[in-house]
């Protein structure tokens, strides 16, 4: 029974020693927030156009630079908000060595960014007594740490992960689409 005991004690031990945290940072704004404030906005220039009574040349040439004008506003400040977002994700790592004189390296997890994100470079690193990165993609951070002789080091990795220019862009413009629709405008 006491073997169970002590093997539960290192488990749990253990396992708080590799805990993962992952933060959500500046979070985009609710689309539902967008629609509010740009619905109307696009109705509102539709209507200005439907019962002019100008050469149709004009009310089309008018209406797209209105339009566009205001897809250029949505998408810039939509842009902004999933920019400033990032996903923080924190590892910890503990070493023990209990033999003097003697290196022992325990490797940190990898960690990886979710999908359609990039590890931000200058944002992320390792830090803690005998922490040493051992290399970083555009997606992922690999560390590890090592004690020298008798006791114990521990480290923190901390990756900071934003959305990939790519995907931003595709995600603006599937909600700049829903909006129009919902305002009648398409």
């Amino acid at each position: 029974m006491k073997k169970i005991g002590l093997f539960i004690i290192v488990f749990v031990f253990a396992s708080l020693s590799m805990s993962a945290i992952a933060t959500e940072i500046n979070t985009p704004e609710p689309f539902d927030n967008y629609v509010e404030k740009y619905k109307y906005r696009f109705a509102e220039i539709q209507a200005k156009y439907s019962g002019s009574t100008r050469p149709i040349t004009e009310i089309l040439r008018d209406f797209a630079k209105d339009i566009g004008r205001l897809e250029e506003e949505f998408r810039q400040e939509r842009r902004e908000d999933y920019e400033t977002y990032r996903h923080q994700i924190q590892k910890n790592q503990s070493c023990t060595n209990g033999t003097a004189g003697k290196r022992k390296v325990c490797g940190g997890p990898t960690i990886t960014c979710p999908a359609d994100t990039f590890l931000v470079e200058n944002e992320s690193g390792v830090r803690g007594g005998g922490t040493y990165l051992k290399g970083k993609t555009n997606k992922s951070l690999s560390w590890e740490v090592v004690k020298t002789g008798k006791g114990r080091n521990e480290g923190t990795a901390t990756v900071h992960c934003a959305y990939e220019d790519k995907y931003v862009s595709v995600k603006i413009e599937d909600e700049l689409k829903r909006i129009k629709k919902l305002a009648g405008v398409e």
